[in-house]
């Protein structure tokens, strides 16, 4: 394992640039490839997420990739961010390309992820710590990039898990995307008195303890050292910790109640 990784609401990710670098492109590349290997009927199937066949589900990843370049680069966004809400908005989006093909939605989709990368590499580059807008308030422009990897991710494998076909991801993603799993757990504790500190445990080849606290309104994650038997294999914790597959109570009978509250949020 290399140096201990974190991601801080405000403050930013604390991980080597060309990891998430990484991160990103190995995912990007990775759901072209699926995305183009689908049958006419796959893209028509239901996706494991609730009310959306394969083909929405990609049409909003494309969305919601092109909606955080445009907040990256500063561009005009492609929709409307007023009265945001994460249940509702992202499916009021989805009419927007309600006559888009599977083919449309793949190039829509590359088009966004070869704008994105370059834009990210340079604002790392510059050392840019600018606070902007995110879906659960204000974040360092680069938390949003992770935030965007994370919901992709699990779309990604909504799609493959819905037909039944092997969801494969790198280490560093599943290391990246498990510390902003555990950072999503603990926004309904933000501003929480006494403050939230917990721990868990990202098993199989991840094989690390993270630790989620909140101070105020922002949360920090980062990689310890300390002990930890509190925790499942990495992706199965990231899909139960985001509302899917296994419950979350169910894979950790003994996950700390604060950090189930997320998962039932989005299992209603």
């Amino acid at each position: 394992m290399t140096k201990c990784w974190r991601i801080h609401t405000v403050e930013g990710p604390g991980l080597p640039a060309d990891d998430l670098l990484a991160a990103l492109e190995d995912h990007h590349d990775r759901t072209v490839a699926l995305w183009k290997s689908l049958t006419a009927d796959q893209w028509t199937h239901p996706s494991r997420n609730r009310d959306w066949t394969i083909h929405q589900t990609a049409r909003h990843t494309a969305d919601a990739l092109e909606m955080g370049l445009s907040r990256i680069t500063g561009s005009a966004p492609p929709f409307s961010m007023d009265g945001f809400d994460p249940n509702s908005t992202p499916a009021d989006w989805l009419a927007e390309s309600g006559d888009e093909t599977p083919g449309q939605t793949i190039d829509r989709y590359v088009a966004a992820s070869e704008r994105a990368r370059p834009a990210v590499a340079s604002r790392l580059a510059a050392d840019d710590h600018t606070v902007i807008g995110a879906p659960y308030g204000e974040a360092h422009w680069a938390t949003l990039v992770v935030h965007l990897l994370w919901d992709s991710w699990l779309h990604e494998r909504d799609i493959a898990c819905s037909l039944d076909l092997d969801a494969p991801s790198t280490t560093g993603e599943r290391r990246l995307v498990g510390l902003y799993a555990m950072l999503m757990a603990l926004v309904p504790l933000r501003g929480a008195d006494p403050h939230v500190d917990e721990l868990l445990y990202l098993g199989g080849d991840v094989d690390t303890t993270i630790r989620g606290r909140t101070d105020g309104d922002t949360i920090e994650v980062r990689e310890v050292s300390d002990p930890c038997d509190v925790g499942a294999d990495a992706a199965a914790l990231i899909d139960s910790l985001s509302g899917r597959g296994t419950p979350i109570t169910e894979l950790v009978p003994a996950i700390p109640e604060p950090l189930t509250l997320f998962a039932a949020y989005l299992s209603n």
